[in-house]
């Protein structure tokens, strides 16, 4: 095969790979979903910028925590994230094509790229990890130089002290690791190197061990010497194993250089060329394998919510979802906006009753946020406030929990702490805009009454205080009830009431439908309704002026009947109502509510 041919042929695999690296990140993986998963708060700040690299690992951890960040900017995060990875499979390629005359040079660089991109698949990655490899990598490459270059032992050992001193500051005690594995793996199989082997060894080691304890003690004194030795091995619990299979590529393309340095090996080119096409098939196939599509779909239901895409989300959801508390909880929200809670309510089963309308008292720490939200929309912003805090507290300062103070803090009119918000979320890049658009209603009352969303907030507001109650979260909407007229408000109590089969106090409630100008009732309500007449045998109920439908008449003649027939089958029955009426308040109460099963035929 000519050389000419062999060089088209690389080429052409790695432009693959790079499309195929591209549209797993971005369409398969979505990084979008990572960012939005992850919540990193990137300050593009020197001040925070020093504070963060004055420690071990601070390097790393900053230039993760900012290309995570990049994630939430559509296309460009994920851009970024591939040019890095191509950087390093480039500079690993150039090293071993230079030094080792083999046709492997790009199976191994191509190799590095791939694993990079199945690792960031998973939407827990750690992307600070990957530059701690990086920058680890290159400081082994730098001390090869000065293998190479530096002609006394002396001065090769006096220099190699403060090059692990900044593998440990720029990459913690995993680079450190990691720094060691490479360079004591050089040393050992070198054949050229022009130094005493046990000596360079000797002192390599010595300076690992010692380096983290001089550092403790002399500059970091809050960090105990075990700590200084554990750094960011924290990281690790939360990383998926195929950040291990890049290091073992490092290692043993490490070995090949050293071993096989000045040699060249007779293989066929076919072979390299046929594993270069497994390889980079694997950046397709292994994220289809590995992707957690259930995880990926719980992410976008929650960053569909987010962002109040609504009918975006109910398109993704399916009725299983509803046995997960806070998924049946965003698609309940998603009901209520999308032509209301009661006409829609029973479109997707309510297997949780009355426990997916609520989350305060699940001990779950995702139900944090959701409730923070729901209580922004339905403007009871002093308990929003509450659960913000409550989230800020547990998880720190994510974006999306700074942006939810800053909109409560707006809307109560009080700049100064909006602004502290607004300030933090100034300095990231995938948030800037955001806060540069909040920024202009502070301290401009006049402006603030002029957003839809804040004037519909500043009236809802209940005029007189009373306490939050967690244990039953009804009774917090009861007494907005009594202080404000807010539909949604309105809706989630009567949905509440139908889930736990209440019927009796919604027709206390029916002229409350006449106040907030219904024109007719939801059709869910005129099921209760007829479950309230059949039960109590009453002929007429006070209507508030409304009258059931004919539909509502035609259904429950039909579905009355259908159920009748099937006295000594319940299951007969629901198979039957099943393919007509599940998504009627008639079906919810007699096979899908939690209390069905205390219900007699």
């Amino acid at each position: 095969m000519k050389p000419s041919f062999i060089g088209l042929l690389n080429s052409f695999f790695s432009l693959v790979g790079i499309f195929l690296g591209f549209y797993t990140l971005n369409s398969m993986v979505d990084l979008n979903l990572t960012n939005h998963f992850q919540q990193p708060l990137a300050l593009v700040d020197f001040d925070y910028f020093i504070h963060d690299v004055k420690y071990p690992s601070g390097l790393s951890d900053y230039a993760g925590t900012l290309l995570s960040d990049l994630w939430g900017i559509p296309y460009l995060g994920v851009i970024i994230t591939l040019f890095l990875f191509a950087l390093f499979s480039i500079i690993e390629y150039i090293r071993l094509s230079r030094i080792v005359k083999t046709p492997f040079a790009t199976v191994f660089s191509l190799s590095i790229f791939a694993f990079l991109v199945v690792v960031f698949t998973d939407y827990y990655v750690n992307s600070s990890l990957f530059f701690v490899i990086l920058f680890s990598y290159l400081i082994v490459l730098l001390t090869r130089f000065f293998f190479n270059w530096i002609k006394s032992q002396t001065v090769l050992v006096l220099l190699l002290f403060p090059i692990v001193v900044l593998v440990y500051l720029t990459a913690g005690s995993v680079g450190l690791l990691l720094y060691a594995l490479l360079t004591v793996v050089s040393i050992l199989v070198s054949k050229t190197l022009k130094f005493s082997k046990s000596v360079v060894f000797s002192f390599v080691i010595t300076y690992l061990i010692t380096t983290p304890i001089l550092l403790s003690v002399l500059f970091y004194p809050l960090i105990t010497i075990p700590a200084a030795f554990i750094g960011n091995f924290v990281w690790l619990k939360t990383s998926q194993p195929l950040y291990i299979v890049i290091v073992i590529l490092l290692i043993s393309n490490q070995y090949f250089v050293d071993s096989l340095k000045g040699r060249s090996v007779n293989l066929s080119h076919w072979l390299p060329m046929g594993v270069s096409i497994i390889v980079v098939f694997f950046i397709w196939l292994g994220p289809t394998l590995i992707i957690d599509k259930e995880k990926k779909l719980r992410i976008e239901i929650d960053f569909l919510a987010y962002n109040h895409k609504w009918d975006a989300l109910l398109k993704k959801a399916n009725p299983q979802l509803m046995h997960e508390r806070v998924i049946a909880f965003q698609i309940n929200r998603a009901l209520y906006f999308t032509g209301g809670l009661l006409e829609n309510l029973f479109n997707f089963p309510q297997y949780l009753g009355n426990k997916s309308l609520f989350l305060e008292n699940d001990t779950n720490g995702d139900v944090l946020i959701p409730t923070s939200d729901i209580y922004y929309d339905m403007g009871y912003l002093n308990e929003s406030r509450h659960w913000a805090n409550e989230s800020l507290t547990r998880y720190g300062k994510q974006p999306r929990i700074l942006k939810r103070l800053a909109q409560i803090n707006i809307v109560y009119g009080n700049y100064n702490g909006a602004k502290k918000y607004i300030g933090l979320l100034k300095k990231t890049y995938s948030h800037k805009k955001w806060a540069l658009e909040q920024e202009k209603y502070l301290d401009n009352d006049a402006h603030v009454k002029q957003n839809i969303e804040y004037s519909t907030l500043i009236g809802l507001i209940p005029k007189n205080d009373f306490f939050a109650t967690k244990p039953a979260p009804q009774l917090n909407l009861v007494n907005l009830n009594k202080h404000q007229k807010s539909k949604m408000v309105f809706e989630y109590l009567m949905a509440f009431t139908l889930l736990e089969h209440n019927v009796a106090r919604l027709v206390k409630n029916i002229d409350e439908f006449r106040v907030l100008s219904y024109a007719k009732l939801p059709g869910n309500v005129e099921q209760a309704l007829g479950i309230f007449m059949a039960m109590t045998h009453a002929k007429s109920i006070p209507m508030a002026g409304y009258s059931l439908s004919d539909t509502f008449n035609q259904q429950f003649h039909d579905y009355s009947a259908t159920y009748l027939d099937y006295t000594k089958s319940v299951a007969g029955a629901k198979n039957k109502l099943d393919q007509n009426y599940r998504n009627t308040y008639w079906y919810y109460i007699h096979f899908v509510s939690p209390n069905a099963k205390n219900k007699s035929n």
